[in-house]
Formats: C-alpha cells, sequence, structure tokens
C-alpha cells in the first residue's frame, strides 16, 4: 500500500511550458488559449494579478482541447453536370 496505488487515480497537470514543448508552440499561445477560456487550466499562483501567472493543465483537459481542434475533412462536394457546348450547336 504505497503512493503508487493514488497516483493512477489522480490526474495528471502539466506546465504551460510543458504543453508548449508538447504542441511545438511557444508558451505565450498556450497561456493565450488560457486567457480566452479555449484551453481550462488551474491557477496555482498565489496572486491571480501577477505579472506572470501560473498555470496548470490537466492532461484530460488538453485531449479534449486537441480533439476539438482536429481538422476534419471537408464533406465530398458534389460534381455538377456541365451541358456539352458543342454538341448544343
Amino acid at each position: 500500500m504505497g503512493r503508487d496505488e493514488n497516483t493512477e487515480s489522480q490526474p495528471v497537470y502539466l506546465k504551460v511550458r510543458e504543453v508548449g514543448t508538447m504542441l511545438g508552440v511557444d508558451r505565450k499561445r498556450v497561456a493565450a488559449w488560457i486567457r480566452r477560456g479555449e484551453l481550462p487550466a488551474t491557477l496555482v499562483s498565489s496572486d491571480p494579478n501577477s505579472l506572470r501567472p501560473q498555470y496548470r493543465i490537466r492532461r484530460e483537459d488538453l485531449e479534449t482541447f486537441l480533439a476539438a481542434r482536429q481538422v476534419r475533412p471537408a464533406p465530398p462536394q458534389r460534381r455538377r453536370h456541365r451541358p456539352d457546348y458543342e454538341r448544343i450547336v
């Protein structure tokens, strides 16, 4: 009965820098997603008005965020029938 049993049920939290590295974007981009409410995060710094607020992102929230942003292929377009004008003339 060690700590390993409890860690499996607890969510994994990532730092803004870690998420940026994983996605290949700057940490400022990740922070912008958080500020706009697109990526849920928990504020862990003591002063919410500080110049450098510190956030933690749950791995599950990151996966949901990425799934919502996936590019889906456009539905196939129907080809329009063009009349053969050479036959008409």
